[in-house]
C-alpha cells in the first residue's frame, strides 16, 4: 500500500541517493541546494529548489542528485494524494507601507485637486495673448483640470486656450487645447469655451488665452491645473 513518506538526506556534492518508493507524487520540501530528480518512469526534472516536484505521475523509485556542488540536505515529500503547491519562484520585494484606513482610501479613488487656478476679466485687445504659466514653470508637464470663458463678439470670430513654447500671435498659432462656440444672436455672438476633459500639457509649453477679436467689458475667462 502506498503511503505518505518523507525522507531527508545528506548528498554528497554532485553525488546521488535511490529512493525504492513506489508513489505518484513527490515534492521538494527544502534543500541547501539545487538538486535533479529522475524517475524510472518520467526521466530528469533538472535544478529543483524547495516548493518544486511532479504530481500524477506513478514511479517505483528515484535518484536524487546534486547540482550545486556543495554537500547539500534535501528533505522530499512522496505521497499517493494529490498536493498543492503554492510557493513562488523568485522574489518579492515590499517596499514602504501604505495605512488602509478611511482617509487613505479615499485620497486613492477621489480625484487629484488642481494646485492652481488662473482668472481673468479684462477687455481683450484682438490677437493679444493672456499668460495663464509660461514655458519656463512648466519643468514636467501640466494637466490642464478645467477652463472655460465666456465673451461677445458682432461677428464670428474665435478666442482660444492655446499651449505654445512662447506666447501666441493669434487664435490657431500653437497647440489649441480649447475653441469657442459661437452662438449667434440677432446682435451680437456669444462666444463660450469650455474644457470637457482634462487634458496633458507637454513640458516645455505655456498656455496662453488669445482672441481673434476686442472683447466687451464685464466678461471673463478662468482655468484649474496642476504644474507637474
Amino acid at each position: 500500500m502506498r503511503q505518505l513518506q518523507v525522507y531527508t538526506y545528506t548528498i554528497p556534492a554532485l553525488g546521488s541517493v535511490q529512493i525504492p518508493a513506489p508513489n505518484d507524487n513527490f515534492i521538494v520540501q527544502a534543500s541547501t541546494g539545487t538538486v535533479s530528480v529522475r524517475g524510472d518512469t518520467f526521466g530528469t526534472l533538472p535544478n529543483l529548489v524547495a516548493g518544486q516536484g511532479l504530481k500524477m505521475v506513478p514511479f517505483s523509485r528515484l535518484e536524487l542528485i546534486d547540482t550545486s556542488g556543495a554537500p547539500n540536505t534535501v528533505t522530499i515529500l512522496i505521497t499517493p494524494a494529490e498536493f498543492v503547491n503554492q510557493v513562488f519562484s523568485g522574489s518579492v520585494a515590499i517596499v514602504g507601507s501604505l495605512a488602509l484606513d478611511t482617509a487613505t482610501i479615499n485620497g486613492l479613488v477621489r480625484p487629484p485637486l488642481p494646485t492652481n487656478t488662473w482668472s481673468d476679466s479684462s477687455t481683450l485687445v484682438n490677437n493679444t495673448p493672456l499668460t495663464i504659466f509660461n514655458a519656463a514653470a512648466n519643468l514636467n508637464g501640466a494637466i490642464l483640470w478645467a477652463a472655460g470663458s465666456t465673451d461677445i463678439a458682432s461677428s464670428n470670430q474665435r478666442q482660444t486656450f492655446v499651449a505654445k513654447a512662447t506666447a501666441p500671435a493669434s487664435v490657431f498659432d500653437g497647440d489649441v487645447i480649447v475653441m469657442s462656440d459661437v452662438c449667434q444672436a440677432a446682435v451680437d455672438n456669444a462666444l463660450n469655451c469650455r474644457l470637457y476633459n482634462p487634458q496633458r500639457i507637454a513640458a516645455g509649453l505655456g498656455l496662453y488665452f488669445i482672441s481673434s477679436v476686442n472683447g466687451v467689458a464685464g466678461y471673463g475667462r478662468h482655468a484649474r491645473y496642476t504644474l507637474l
